[in-house]
């Protein structure tokens, strides 16, 4: 048995304790005393009795604890329904901003201690929504992991492409720029490698920026996963459009950036591209710039 299972099983158990313990206690709180809520409340030390058991699947054990833990609302004295009530405000994070803001709101009407059937029907309608809501997000987390994994492993094999081919044809520019008298006039000549290299340098920009997109998006779903791929190329396409504009800006002198010696050329358009591809914003700004003849 692992340590992450023995933790899960221990918290259980002492969830299962705790109910207990709430069901002794509303046995003998007096307003249950002459109804049948003696009956309900043996009836749920039964049901809880057989969460216990490892016999049965986790996902219906679990199940006997929520119903328990919902239907003690409705027979727990007043200083535990108060209890009850600050665990289940405690998690309407889980429901969406407008059904969150409603409950808030109905369960203002109330003070927590307050045994009136009305506010222990609300808190047991609460429990299940709760569970609901929870269950859900634990689906849609699981899938979202699925997908995200499968995106990333995509990213990654073409940004390791994306960098092997980077390096190859940044050797093959360095040897074509070496004992060249006139770097500026090589690199105007817009050399086969050197137009490769800084393609691959504005792309390697723009996977930066495009899986950072895609790890912090909150609606991945499978059904997206091939319009999400598609976007990423797209915009890894779009990466190296953006660092051979730049780099055209920066050699026709539309743009006010040069580097401090001759002998940087190269790098310096290097980083121009990946700068290029990093943001869709620089970009976009550059152009502007470019147009509106604004080289200040």
């Amino acid at each position: 048995m692992t340590d992450a299972k023995a933790g899960i099983d221990s918290e259980f158990r002492i969830r299962i304790d705790r109910l207990h313990s709430g069901i002794n206690q509303a046995l003998q709180f007096p307003a249950n005393s002459n109804d049948m809520a003696p009956n309900a409340l043996q009836r749920l030390k039964e049901d809880l009795s057989k969460a216990v058991s490892e016999d049965l699947p986790k996902e219906e054990r679990i199940s006997i604890v929520q119903k328990v833990e919902a239907e003690l609302c409705l027979y727990h004295p007043p200083a535990l329904l108060a209890a009850d009530r600050i665990r289940l405000e405690d998690r309407l994070y889980r429901l969406r901003s407008n059904p969150r803001a409603e409950w808030k709101k109905t369960l203002s009407e109330f003070k927590r201690d307050d045994p009136c059937v009305e506010h222990r029907q609300l808190l047991h309608r609460l429990s299940f929504e709760l569970a609901e809501a929870a269950e859900s997000f634990q689906r849609l987390a699981g899938i979202r992991s699925r997908t995200l994994f499968l995106l990333m492993g995509f990213s990654l094999i073409v940004t390791l492409l994306i960098l092997v081919l980077f390096f190859m044809s940044l050797v093959q520019v360095v040897k074509a720029a070496q004992g060249t008298n006139d770097l500026a006039m090589f690199v105007r000549s817009f050399p086969e490698p050197l137009m490769y290299t800084l393609s691959l340098a504005g792309s390697m920009g723009a996977i930066i920026t495009t899986v950072d997109a895609v790890i912090h998006e909150n609606k991945i779903r499978p059904d997206y996963i091939w319009t999400l791929i598609s976007n990423i190329l797209i915009r890894i396409a779009f990466g190296a459009v953006y660092a051979i504009v730049v780099v055209f800006a920066l050699l026709s002198g539309l743009l006010p950036l040069s580097p401090s010696t001759d002998e940087g050329l190269i790098l310096f358009l290097i980083v121009a591209s990946i700068a290029a591809g990093l943001s869709d914003k620089f970009f976009g700004q550059a152009i502007s710039s470019v147009i509106s003849g604004n080289n200040r």
